[in-house]
């Protein structure tokens, strides 16, 4: 679903607002990567290793620790791409205002993208790994695609890019949560 969104995005409103979206979306993902702290695949190779052991016991407290410093360190990731923000756009990138509004609504959606990796890990090493790939692959890409679609229509293309990545990440949080 992540390459049709890309086509979508180019065909729909241009190539300039499908680089701002992939420049804004780049750094987003080096933030998130930074963010998880190896979270992800700690608690994967942990559940893993105790299950079915007499550590039995202690996977919920396990994946709970995760999850909260999984949303700590969303918090501090999502802290730090807005201290960066102006200066990216402005130094880096010297690029027009809008993507520093495109990197702002990025930011906010660390927390739930990274706390959704965690847990997504978490249901994958109780091998079930159906929910990671349908809630990470295509329920939020799918719901950006949705987003991106209905406000582009309703709104404008500018505020279709701005609010794509938070929309999916919090779709992927909701439907790795249920």
């Amino acid at each position: 679903a992540r390459y049709f969104l890309t086509t979508i995005i180019a065909r729909t409103i241009g190539i300039e607002y499908l680089g701002l979206y992939s420049l804004a979306n780049a750094v987003t993902r080096i933030m998130e990567v930074i963010g998880t702290a190896g979270l992800n695949l700690g608690i994967l190779k942990s559940v893993s290793h105790s299950r079915g052991s007499e550590n039995d016991g202690s996977i919920l407290p396990t994946v709970q620790s995760a999850l909260k410093y999984g949303i700590k360190f969303g918090l501090i990731a999502m802290v730090v791409q807005l201290s960066l923000a102006s200066w990216l756009v402005h130094s880096v990138f010297k690029e027009q205002e809008l993507l520093i509004r495109i990197l702002i609504a990025n930011a906010a959606s660390l927390p739930f993208a990274i706390s959704a990796s965690i847990a997504a890990h978490a249901t994958q090493a109780f091998q079930q790994l159906k929910y990671k790939i349908f809630s990470l692959e295509i329920i939020g890409p799918t719901a950006g695609i949705i987003l991106f679609v209905l406000v582009n229509y309703f709104i404008n293309p500018e505020a279709s890019i701005v609010f794509l990545v938070f929309g999916s990440a919090v779709a992927s949080f909701i439907s790795i949560k249920y």
